[in-house]
């Protein structure tokens, strides 16, 4: 079996698999997690929900839940299994997303050495995004959806026409991000149209006609991509790092990749085909617009790369070596005496990753969600001495409010943002943070929705602007702190 997987992915997905784990990857780092978990609960209960039942600003309207599939499987596994399936499942899908772009680049003719250069610096790229959110769906079905699309001939024609249309139905019900297969159909047509192939332009169009339609089986209908759009138009979406425009000055790993296309002349080589150079472009230019997109760009980047720098490897006398070394590395991967170093690595880290011991005791800690960002201790004081008041919590807290707490204190704000709450809100609410509400405009935003007090995580430098003649302490726990209007009793603020 280990004899027909190609050595150089094989090694790079264990190595991944193990860097991930071993240096802690940030897998339930994202808040958003915790809400997402919630939903699955309440969907598998409850069936279809359209109405919100967690926040008290918005209590009963209408709630888009474009990930509410995801929701339903993660939710699952964790209830059946708690982190111990999903801390693994998210390693070894982003490590099995790399490895495939690695065998892509070798199968275009991609120098070993240099396909190993690159992926050290994607590694650096993707490490952050290395999360347990819907958005790994998205990542792993623009892969499967843009190679089955760019080889379209090569597949005979009844697995194109039934495989592209049931990934369609999946993503539909999974995650918002469904979207990306529609730029992906569009570039491959913008190729066919610049190329005049009239009978693939035609094959294409029918074909993303009934990906479109089949975009209205979800419990939402075609109120979906509305919904979609809002989301990805929402202003809120600037006050939130991820969604903000890359800064190369912070990341300096995706300018040294931009700097192995520049240098290989990626873009204006005929060699490559034109739809790949489209797509990278495309990707790079929503990168720089929201450093969200990076993780994509960086995986799609790893074929085109590489193949960028092993032709400039041919071209330039000083770089010979490095052809030498990549083609000596084959020859070593490939030799019968490595097999068994495969199968002991194998078992090896996957061993240490996907079992709680002895991964857990390595780490020093469990692999799970994060429960210092709200202790049980102050989640019952909170559900004891809030229960019914109108608490303002920090944006970061509302998932855990949800998963935790089931609407018991209920939230102002929470990561379901651009699916549940108007911009106007969302803009309200970073009003009111901005200055901790001391400022005419916070007093409006006060003054507006009635909150008793503020909740923040402890460790938010924020907490300190609250120390103030407007507000005081009312609780500090381990994890939170609740801040009361001091001027509440003379109703004077």
């Amino acid at each position: 079996m280990l004899a027909k997987i190609p050595p150089l992915p094989f090694w790079c997905f264990l190595f991944f698999a193990g860097f991930f784990c071993f240096t802690q990857a940030p897998v339930f780092g994202d808040p958003d997690t915790a809400w997402h978990i919630a939903t699955g609960a309440l969907w598998s209960a409850q069936g279809v929900v359209t109405q919100d039942p967690w926040s008290w600003t918005m209590d009963g309207a209408n709630w888009l839940n474009y990930s509410w599939g995801y929701g339903v499987i993660i939710e699952w596994l964790y209830r059946h299994t708690t982190a111990t399936i999903l801390f693994p499942l998210t390693i070894f899908w982003y490590a099995g997303l790399v490895s495939a772009m690695c065998h892509l680049a070798l199968k275009q003719g991609a120098n070993a050495a240099c396909v190993v250069i690159v992926l050290s610096v994607v590694l650096m790229i993707i490490y952050p995004g290395v999360l347990l959110r819907p958005n790994m769906i998205t990542l792993a079905f623009a892969i499967i959806s843009y190679f089955f699309l760019r080889d379209l001939e090569r597949f005979s024609e009844w697995v194109s026409w039934v495989t592209i249309p049931l990934l369609t139905l999946l993503w539909i019900n999974l995650h918002g991000g469904f979207v990306v297969l529609f730029l992906i159909f569009a570039v491959f047509g913008a190729e066919a149209l610049i190329q005049r192939d009239w009978d693939r332009l035609a094959k294409l169009t029918v074909m993303g006609g009934i990906c479109f339609v089949l975009t209205f089986a979800n419990p939402f209908g075609y109120g979906i991509w509305d919904g979609v759009r809002i989301a990805l138009q929402s202003q809120f979406n600037s006050e939130i790092k991820e969604w903000q425009p890359a800064n190369f000055s912070e990341n300096i790993f995706l300018l040294v990749l931009l700097g192995l296309f520049l240098i290989g002349s990626g873009f204006d080589d005929k060699r490559t085909r034109l739809a790949d150079r489209i797509w990278v472009f495309v990707l790079f230019y929503y990168t720089v617009t929201s450093l969200r997109h990076s993780v994509m760009f960086a995986l799609f980047a790893i074929p085109f790369a590489s193949v960028a720098l092993s032709r400039t490897a041919e071209v330039l006398p000083f770089s010979h070596w490095l052809l030498r070394l990549g083609e000596r590395l084959n020859e070593i991967l490939k030799q019968p005496e490595i097999r068994p170093a495969m199968f002991v690595a194998c078992m090896v880290i996957g061993i240490a990753v996907a079992s709680p011991y002895p991964r857990d005791a390595m780490l020093g800690s469990h692999a799970d969600l994060p429960r210092e960002k709200l202790s049980q201790d102050d989640l019952t004081y909170l559900q004891t001495h809030y229960a019914g008041k109108k608490l303002l919590n920090h944006y970061d807290l509302g998932g855990y409010l949800i998963l935790w707490g089931q609407g018991n204190p209920k939230v102002f704000v929470d990561g379901r943002a651009g699916n549940l709450y108007p911009d106007a809100l969302l803009m309200e609410y970073r009003d009111f943070m901005r200055f901790a509400g001391q400022d005419t405009r916070g007093k409006e935003v006060h003054k507006k929705y009635g909150f008793t007090h503020v909740i923040l995580p402890k460790t938010l430098d924020l907490t300190s602007w609250f120390k103030n003649d407007v507000w005081e302490a009312d609780y500090v726990g381990e994890s939170v702190v609740v801040f009361r209007i001091k001027a509440l009793k003379k109703k004077s603020f």
